[in-house]
């Protein structure tokens, strides 16, 4: 321990590490100093200083669709997943897919629901290296022509990045194929 002289200034520099899981926020950090012989002024040994604890994300999302080729009239599995590459926790994760045209909804994992055909699926908190995914139902319509390509959109966002929300997307093309044979064939 150097000793100090009266009146000298001693600057102190601190580097903070923020947990990943920390949440958004004004934050506070307090410091006191004491020393060996009396202080005739501790009023002056306390000193706060606050600042804001901001959060980003880096969100990547993959779509799957299986089997590949698919047969027209058949169900078309997605497999939707995501993954958050940090450097915090991707809070009220939101994934949302398009479906293709010629295709039905035929049912999805849980947390997920299906409007006007949109699926979204609420996926809560998602933390670092650890993929999530969802899976989505379609019923390809039995009369898509052999070679049609199905085009599906997923894209996902979280409200961890208080700088910018913006959604990524994946898609996933997948061959439509027609039966074998067809009940007009026997």
């Amino acid at each position: 321990a150097n000793p100090m002289q009266a009146g000298a200034v001693e600057v102190l520099a601190f580097d903070l590490l923020i947990a990943p899981g920390r949440l958004p926020g004004s934050q506070d950090n307090l410091a006191y100093v004491t020393a060996d012989n009396p202080d005739p002024d501790a009023a002056d040994n306390l000193a706060a200083y606050s600042y804001q604890v901001d959060t980003e994300a880096t969100l990547a999302i993959a779509t799957v669709g299986l089997p590949d080729p698919v047969i027209a009239g058949e169900v078309l599995l997605y497999q939707l997943t995501v993954t958050n590459t940090g450097p915090s926790v991707a809070y009220d994760l939101v994934v949302s897919d398009t479906l293709p045209v010629a295709t039905t909804f035929a049912g999805a994992s849980s947390g997920c629901a299906e409007a006007a055909g949109v699926v979204t699926c609420q996926l809560g908190d998602l933390g670092l290296n650890v993929p999530r995914s969802a899976f989505i139902a379609v019923r390809v319509a039995g009369d898509v022509p052999a070679g049609t390509t199905l085009l599906n959109r997923a894209c996902a966002v979280g409200t961890a990045d208080t700088l910018d929300n913006t959604p990524v997307c994946a898609d996933d093309e997948t061959l439509v194929q027609q039966p074998a044979f067809t009940a007009t064939d026997l």
